[in-house]
């Protein structure tokens, strides 16, 4: 079932202090779990796709702004157990018999770099770029590449990826 799982993530964040900053400062985000979503689309063995959603845990990221390349990281600890498709004995299955919740508890992403950053060309269009680093699920650690879009609206980011 795993091989076959694609992992989006829509995730909230909240810039730490203000959104006041300067071309190279450090800028922290902490991110908002009761905001943010990771969700899944698993192929099942009949051919359909079942959706389903992940709590986040907790999570955490920074750069510079104009340095992304050199600077830029994001950490996300996610909940294994909450896993939730609306389909309860499926997601019992899940957690039980694929991702054995009580053995492995959280799901971790830390990004070893920023590839392919394009900035938008106004404020009201989304930087787009792409994140790679290692996926720890289930006890094995992979290297992944996820492409995302960041936007901004106040305070507020929002990251969309697959």
């Amino acid at each position: 079932m795993w091989p076959y799982l694609i992992l989006g993530a829509i995730v909230g964040i909240i810039l730490t202090p203000s959104l006041s900053f300067a071309q190279g400062d450090l800028l922290r985000f902490r991110l908002l779990p009761q905001e943010s979503n990771i969700l899944t689309e698993v192929l099942d063995p009949f051919g359909g796709i079942v959706k389903g959603e992940f709590a986040l845990k907790e999570g955490e990221a920074q750069g510079r702004v104009g340095n992304l390349l050199d600077s830029g990281w994001v950490r996300l600890t996610i909940n294994a157990a909450s896993y939730n498709s609306k389909l309860g004995l499926r997601d019992q299955d899940v957690q039980e018999g694929y991702l054995h919740v009580k053995d492995y508890p959280v799901i971790a992403f830390t990004s070893t770099g920023i590839n392919d950053i394009k900035e938008p060309r106004s404020p009201n269009e989304a930087w787009q770029l792409t994140i790679r680093g290692g996926l720890d699920l289930h006890g094995i650690k992979r290297e992944i590449r996820v492409p995302v879009r960041l936007t901004h609206q106040g305070r507020k980011f929002t990251v969309e990826g697959s």
